[in-house]
C-alpha cells in the first residue's frame, strides 16, 4: 500500500466508452456497475493466486480541479461545444445553470446547433415549441432540459408550456 491516493499498483482494469450524450450521472451508473464487477472479480483472482500487480504509469496523469460554485455559472461567451460539454460534465449535480429574469435555471442536457448566429453570446434567437437556441461566444446551443429553481428537471417543451422565451430574450453570467 502506497501513501499517496492513486500511486498504489494495479491489480485488474477495464476501459469503458464515454458516448457524446453521457453525462457526470450516467457515467459514475455505468462505472460502479462495471466496478462492482470488476471488484469481484480481483477478489476471486486474489484468493486464487491469478491476479499480477503492475505500477501505475505515471505518464499523462493530470489533476482535475475542484468543482467550485463560481465554475458552475454557465459562461455564454465560450463556444457552444465547450457549454455543451460543461453541462454534460456537470449533469445532473452539482448543475451548470445560467440566470434568466434574475432566477437561477440549470440545463441538463443541451446540443450544438449546426449553426453560427450573430447575436451577443447569452441571446435567446430561436424559440418555438420544443426548442430553445441560444448565442454562445462561437454558434448556438440547443437547450434541451432545464432545472428552474425550486422546480423539477423538465424539458425545455414543459418549461416553455408554463414560462413563454423570445428570440431577444436573455441568459446571464
Amino acid at each position: 500500500i502506497k501513501p499517496r491516493v492513486d500511486t498504489g499498483d494495479i491489480l485488474l482494469q477495464t476501459s469503458v466508452p464515454i458516448h457524446p450524450e453521457d453525462t457526470y450521472g450516467s457515467l459514475a451508473a455505468t462505472l460502479a456497475t462495471v466496478g462492482a464487477d470488476l471488484l469481484v472479480e480481483t477478489l476471486d483472482r486474489l484468493e486464487s493466486g491469478t491476479v499480477t500487480p503492475v505500477p501505475q504509469s505515471t505518464a499523462g496523469v493530470s489533476r482535475a480541479p475542484k468543482i467550485t460554485p463560481e465554475m458552475q455559472i454557465l459562461r455564454w461567451d465560450r463556444s457552444a461545444e465547450s457549454l455543451r460539454g460543461w453541462i454534460r460534465a456537470l449533469s445532473p449535480r452539482p448543475e451548470a445553470y445560467t440566470i434568466l429574469r434574475g432566477k437561477r435555471i440549470g440545463i441538463t442536457r443541451a446540443s450544438v446547433v449546426p449553426e453560427k448566429g450573430g447575436e451577443a453570446p447569452g441571446t435567446v434567437v430561436k424559440v418555438s415549441p420544443g426548442i430553445c437556441w441560444v448565442q454562445t461566444g462561437e454558434g448556438l446551443l440547443a437547450v434541451e432540459e432545464v432545472h428552474p429553481q425550486g422546480k423539477r428537471v423538465m424539458s425545455i417543451r414543459d418549461y416553455l408550456a408554463g414560462r413563454p422565451l423570445s428570440a431577444g430574450d436573455r441568459f446571464e453570467t
